[in-house]
């Protein structure tokens, strides 16, 4: 008798079985599908936050670098403003500290003053003689100061010849009305002749940088020039003065 020849009852309950087997598989995948789908979106989620995370902190790095770099270049910018600052008060502050020290003029500067007055001199221009007041003896430098002009005169054909020699503490550096402050340069010249001492002044311009006043003073024989410097020098390097 043959395994597979079995009674009708017997076929049923194998179909039964079958049947109700056929449906737990059926339930067991699609549980396992439910599982499957459930756990894939969770997982899905979970990547998608870590990347929104992620390209969050990259976002505020981003955010970080860019006001780390603004603040740098503030930074930079303050720091060359200070830089700067530094630079030009080191300058003030070398300049102060030398302004009182005497530097012979450059040999630019020289050489315009000496074509200037040699110019008067051809032109007939010149004055007969310059007397150089030598004021403020007592301030360092002027001394030197009054040899090179003196120098300059010499060279340029020019007779000069030394005036008064008074120390600062004994110039009167006030105006006629006794208020207003002198020039800090005066030419005095006799009437008539302001043309000739405005010519030296000139001259002189390159290298006493300061307002000049000239007068005329019935006293002075015709020809004459005086040159007097009133105010306190401050000497650049090229060798002109400034007056303070």
């Amino acid at each position: 008798m043959s395994v597979f020849n079995i009674g009708l009852e017997t076929a049923n309950r194998l179909y039964s079985i079958g049947w109700w087997g056929s449906l737990g598989g059926a339930c067991l995948t699609a549980i396992a599908i439910f599982l499957l789908m459930w756990g894939t979106r969770v997982r899905d989620q979970d990547v998608e936050t870590r990347m929104a995370q992620m390209n969050l902190s990259a976002a505020h790095a981003l955010e970080r670098a860019a006001r780390l770099e603004k603040e740098a270049a503030l930074l930079r910018l303050e720091l060359a403003s200070k830089t700067d600052a530094l630079a030009k008060a080191t300058t003030e502050a070398r300049a102060l500290a030398t302004r009182d020290v005497f530097r012979p003029v450059s040999t630019g500067v020289r050489e315009t003053v000496l074509t200037a007055l040699r110019r008067l001199v051809a032109a007939n221009t010149a004055p007969r003689i310059v007397r150089i007041h030598h004021y403020n003896t007592d301030t360092p430098g002027m001394n030197d100061l009054y040899a090179e002009i003196q120098e300059l005169f010499a060279a340029s054909g020019i007779h000069h010849e030394i005036g008064d020699v008074v120390g600062r503490k004994n110039i009167m550096v006030v105006g006629p009305s006794g208020s207003e402050p002198q020039p800090p340069i005066t030419l005095h010249c006799a009437p008539g002749e302001e043309r000739i001492a405005r010519g030296v002044g000139e001259a002189l311009s390159a290298v006493l940088k300061g307002e000049m006043a000239i007068k005329a003073i019935r006293k002075l024989p015709a020809g004459m020039v005086e040159v007097g410097i009133l105010a306190q020098p401050q000497f650049r390097d090229d060798g002109t003065v400034s007056f303070r």
